[in-house]
C-alpha cells in the first residue's frame, strides 16, 4: 500500500494495528423484568447471555437458548 503524496513510502498490513472498542461489562437483568422484555432486550443487542440480578447481587445467568425454552 501506498500512501498518498508519498509514492516511496509502503505501509505493510502487518505493521498496522486495528482497535476495536468493546464493552466488557455483562449486560444485567433485574429478576422482575417480564420474559417479553427480556426476549426484547436479547434481540435489540443481540445478546448470548445476560446477568440476573436483585438489588445488585448475581442471582442466575439467563442464555438465549434457555429464554427460547420458555419463550418457545
Amino acid at each position: 500500500m501506498t500512501i498518498a503524496g508519498s509514492p516511496s513510502t509502503h505501509v505493510h498490513w502487518t505493521d498496522l494495528t486495528i482497535s476495536i472498542p468493546l464493552d466488557t461489562s455483562p449486560y444485567q437483568i433485574v429478576d422482575t423484568m417480564q420474559l417479553n422484555k427480556v426476549d426484547i432486550v436479547f434481540r435489540m443487542l443481540k445478546l448470548n447471555q445476560a446477568c440476573v440480578t436483585n438489588s445488585g447481587q448475581l442471582v442466575g445467568i439467563i442464555t438465549r437458548a434457555s429464554l427460547r425454552q420458555f419463550i418457545g
